[in-house]
C-alpha cells in the first residue's frame, strides 16, 4: 500500500476565487511501479512476485526482484532478453474508477471540516461589524 505522502504528491488543489466559486482537486499521475510500497516479495515456490498493488494479494508470474533491489522486474518477449519494470496502479485512473467513493469521502470531509470553519469566519466578521456600528 502506498503512503499518503506519495499519493498527495500527485494531487493539486485549485481553490475557489471571486470569479469561480468552485474548488477542485486535480489528480495527475504516471503509472506506479510495484516495489516495497506494495509489499512486493519474491515467492520462490511460485517463481513469481507477490504484491498488493490494488489492495488485494496478487501474483505476477515470471517476475522477480534482484537481490538488494526493491523494484519488481519482468521479462519481455524479445530476442535480446529485455527486462521491464512491473507496473502497478495509476493513481489518477483509480481515482476515476472509484469516483462515487471519492466524492462521498470529499463531501463528508467538507461537511465535517470546511462548513464549520466557514460558519466560524462569517460569525466572526458579523461580530466585528456589529461592534463598529454606533
Amino acid at each position: 500500500m502506498r503512503t499518503m505522502r506519495d499519493i498527495a504528491a500527485h494531487m493539486r488543489k485549485h481553490p475557489a476565487s471571486e470569479g469561480r466559486w468552485e474548488a477542485a482537486v486535480r489528480v495527475q499521475s504516471p503509472w506506479t511501479f510495484i516495489n516495497e510500497l506494495y509489499n512486493a516479495r519474491f515467492l520462490k515456490r511460485f517463481k513469481a512476485v507477490g504484491h498488493k498493488g490494488w489492495n488485494r494479494q496478487q501474483r505476477a508470474a515470471r517476475a522477480f526482484i534482484l537481490p538488494g533491489q526493491t523494484l519488481a522486474l519482468k521479462r519481455v518477449k524479445s530476442g535480446d532478453g529485455g527486462l521491464e519494470p512491473l507496473y502497478g496502479p495509476n493513481i489518477a485512473r483509480e481515482w476515476d474508477r472509484h469516483a462515487p467513493y471519492v466524492r462521498m469521502y470529499t463531501v463528508h470531509t467538507a461537511r465535517k471540516i470546511v462548513l464549520p470553519e466557514i460558519r466560524r469566519l462569517i460569525e466572526r466578521q458579523l461580530a466585528k461589524h456589529a461592534k463598529k456600528k454606533p
